[in-house]
């Protein structure tokens, strides 16, 4: 007798044909990691608009201790896993199912489908950023890890450097048990550096390690050491002062993607069409996410407007005032006004800026509505926001999201 994962859908009570199927799909993602939540995300809003069922699945203890056979995996029409330790349970040439990995490669013919971040274009932006700033030194801190798309973002930003006829720096993050003593050599390193300099680090941990050792220098941020990382966790960046600034990695963008690639492989499981090679994709790159450890520093600005800028980036959305900025900076209203206006900003200019591009980096990351992101932001509505976005922007908020996925 053969088992269920033998049988075509007909003999197992599915449709087929010209009839779409109501699919069951299994979505494991790592719940603590934003990054993670924004690819559901993506995946989610596909799957909505397919109407699928999504069984979400975020604990491997759960799950591992729950399967005894393949049987108990034939309810699902496909899978899309990005969690690793998954994959020692779900085999997609055992279980006949579609598989899709979302920032995990595999070998060719191994029944897997593989959603990649675009490593090369983050390393890329990364250079370009940085190298607008013209510092005297431009450095990389690799961590104390053997992946892959690490290494890609150290070559593929070292290489864009190099083309710009500068040189990179490296320092490689070394012994893990001994973390003082290797952020104090860290640190020793960066002191050495030709100030200012700028440093990339692959990922926002590494910027925080690398922000940390910086303080524990005496340096200053960003006038003597300016700070670039990726994937614009907004709480990691947020927690240092000045914020962390951050490549904004197009995540959800790598949901809907995967999403996709599963849907055409059920498709083909339905017909009864036998599975072609692995597909292989890539998703990219929004933008940055400029904060204040890279921001640029005039000579003759003003010792409390830093306060006053970071003050602003992290409650512009809250409905805050020029008094409350004013306070924020140590200052009298009329002084701290001064100081911004000596910047060739006003104190309204700053906060209404931040509030917009709070805007743009919720239409560029999240599929969020736009009344949502408007009042989210700090506008009474979106009908308020739209015509201020326009004139920073160029066009609406719809028409502005509707032209960035255009062009993913």
């Amino acid at each position: 007798m053969r088992s269920p994962l033998d049988k075509t859908p007909k003999e197992r009570g599915l449709p087929s044909g010209g009839m779409r199927k109501s699919r069951i799909v299994l979505a494991a993602f790592v719940p603590e990691s934003p990054a993670h939540r924004c690819k559901l995300q993506g995946f989610c809003d596909y799957a909505a608009k397919a109407g699928w069922n999504v069984e979400t699945v975020f604990n491997i203890g759960a799950l591992g201790q729950s399967i005894t056979s393949l049987d108990e995996l034939d309810i699902y029409d496909g899978f899309v896993i990005d969690f690793w330790p998954l994959y020692h349970i779900i085999d997609p040439l055992r279980l006949q199912r579609p598989v899709v990995s979302v920032d995990r490669s595999f070998g060719d013919d191994c029944g897997i489908d593989t959603v990649m971040c675009d490593s090369r274009a983050v390393g890329v932006t990364a250079a370009q950023e940085l190298l607008k700033r013209d510092p005297a030194s431009i450095a990389f801190v690799a961590p104390a890890l053997d992946w892959n798309f690490f290494e890609t973002r150290k070559e593929s930003f070292i290489s864009a450097v190099e083309a710009a006829g500068r040189d990179v720096l490296v320092w490689s993050i070394g012994d893990k048990d001994d973390r003082l003593a290797e952020r104090q050599r860290l640190a020793a390193w960066l002191r050495s550096l030709p100030k200012p300099c700028a440093v990339f680090a692959p990922n926002d941990v590494v910027a925080v390690a690398v922000f940390s050792a910086a303080r524990l220098a005496s340096l200053r941020m960003p006038q003597d050491v300016a700070i670039l990382g990726v994937d614009n966790d907004e709480l990691i960046c947020g927690s240092c002062l000045p914020s962390l600034s951050s490549v904004m990695v197009d995540f959800e963008n790598a949901g809907r993607i995967a999403a996709r690639l599963l849907d055409a492989r059920m498709a083909d499981a339905d017909a009864g069409r036998s599975r072609g090679p692995d597909r292989h994709e890539t998703y990219g790159v929004l933008g940055i996410a400029s904060r204040g450890s890279t921001r640029v520093v005039h000579q003759d600005e003003h010792p409390y407007l830093q306060h006053g800028l970071e003050f602003i980036t992290r409650n512009a959305c809250r409905g805050i005032s020029v008094a409350d900025v004013a306070r924020a900076m140590f200052l009298s209203r009329r002084a701290a006004e001064y100081a911004f206006a000596a910047s060739g900003r006003t104190i309204h200019g700053a906060i209404l800026d931040a509030r917009l591009d709070r805007v743009r980096k919720l239409l560029l990351a999240t599929s969020a509505p736009l009344e949502a992101i408007a009042t989210s932001c700090g506008f009474s509505s979106a009908e308020y926001a739209n015509p201020l976005f326009k004139a920073r922007f160029g066009a609406t908020m719809g028409a502005f999201r509707n032209m960035a996925r255009k062009g993913r």
